[in-house]
């Protein structure tokens, strides 16, 4: 039984050496944990690499916490108070601590690991502020993904389904130790429909023609920032943020369409299969026979699919353009023998959600995001 954590050291990496030994530390975090998918190995390490085009702007810093554990000794034959002994030192908490030049005065806290403990957790946000507070901000927003607008927020419930792909995991704990520091400020949910038997042909005002995601770097950008933020709550995706994001998706199938009118894109879906459990497998390709099994299951046909994009934009809404998307999509899932397709996390007030529960989808996963300031 633990008896908590003492002797804390925090640690700022810095360097190649540093973001390496960060990397290691946090993934290492999950690594045992059977319901995590863990990301491409290779790309993750691309994507926190502080020369990416998108750090040159947005300014991060790598976190992380040590302690050494208490752990109790036996109860001896009498039954006695048993006492503190067996102290190991271990990594307690593993973060990136984020600040967006659009934003004046919030620092988000990006790709959260932390040990099931209070002491911890402040401590943790403690020096994530106190870093933040140098670059002008007071207040701390997270859990979220690289992105502040994609994969953010800790998981509720379902912890004994394989998230899927692309979407939040944690432990059962963080939401518990997170509530009793931080203060609930988003809640979502992820939404899930099984795929329809057949589809008519996606008819409407719109050209559908296939979407190639580097678009999304360009004359796409304001359709991907619709997608992923339509209420404005995150930090709008400049074209370097739209590279990182396309980045991420990259080891994976992708297929997308985008809706023109007059040769202008007004509307876009982009779907991917869930791999989450063939990642989980792999282990997120760390090792040579995880990267060979990843690399010949992502061909294999998948069970599930993700919507991972899909907007119109607002002076085309209710023209049909949407349903028009939402056929194609549907068509694509027949074809491709996804018995359901996943979408989200959505607000539960949001324009997506009401589309979507129109549609036949119902929410599953839950999601909160957190706040937290000095004072």
């Amino acid at each position: 039984m633990d008896y908590g954590y003492f002797n804390y050291i925090t640690h700022w990496p810095g360097g190649r050496w540093g973001w390496w030994e960060w990397r290691r530390a946090w993934w290492r975090f999950y690594q045992a944990d059977r319901r995590w998918s863990p990301p491409d190995y290779a790309t993750f390490g691309q994507l926190t690499a502080p020369t990416h085009p998108h750090w040159q702007a947005v300014r991060q810093q790598p976190i992380t916490l040590e302690a050494l554990t208490r752990r109790a000794a036996k109860n001896d034959a009498l039954g006695m108070q048993p006492a503190l002994s067996a102290f190991s030192e271990s990594t307690v908490a593993a973060a990136l601590v984020q600040v967006d030049p659009s934003e004046e005065e919030t620092a988000y806290l990006a790709l959260l690991r932390c040990a099931n403990d209070e002491e911890t957790l402040e401590r943790l946000l403690d020096a994530a502020l106190q870093w933040a507070g140098e670059q002008g901000c007071t207040q701390l927003v997270g859990p979220t993904g690289l992105l502040p607008a994609w994969q953010s927020g800790a998981l509720l419930d379902h912890f004994h389904m394989t998230p899927p792909l692309h979407t939040p995991y944690n432990p059962p704990y963080l939401p518990d130790i997170l509530a009793t520091t931080m203060t609930p400020s988003c809640h979502t949910a992820l939404y899930r429909w099984p795929t329809p038997a057949d589809s008519p042909l996606p008819t409407g005002p719109a050209v559908l023609t296939t979407l190639d995601p580097l678009r999304l770097t360009g004359d796409c950008l304001h359709l991907l920032n619709e997608g992923l933020n339509p209420e404005g709550a995150w930090p709008r995706l400049d074209a370097a943020a739209a590279a990182l994001f396309v980045q991420m998706l990259a080891p994976y199938p992708t297929a997308g369409w985008v809706a023109t009118v007059d040769e202008e894109p007004v509307g876009l879906a982009l779907v991917q299969p869930d791999l989450a459990e063939v990642m989980r497998r792999a282990g997120g390709g760390r090792s040579w026979p995880g990267r060979a099994y990843a690399a010949w299951a992502k061909g294999r046909p998948a069970v599930a699919g993700r919507l991972l994009l899909a907007a119109v934009t607002p002076a085309w809404r209710g023209q049909g353009i949407g349903e028009q998307l939402w056929r194609q999509i549907a068509a694509h899932a027949i074809a491709a023998g996804w018995k359901t397709i996943s979408a989200g996390p959505f607000a539960a007030d949001s324009a997506g959600a009401a589309f979507l529960t129109a549609h036949g989808a119902t929410p599953a996963q839950r999601y909160t995001t957190y706040t937290w300031s000095a004072w």
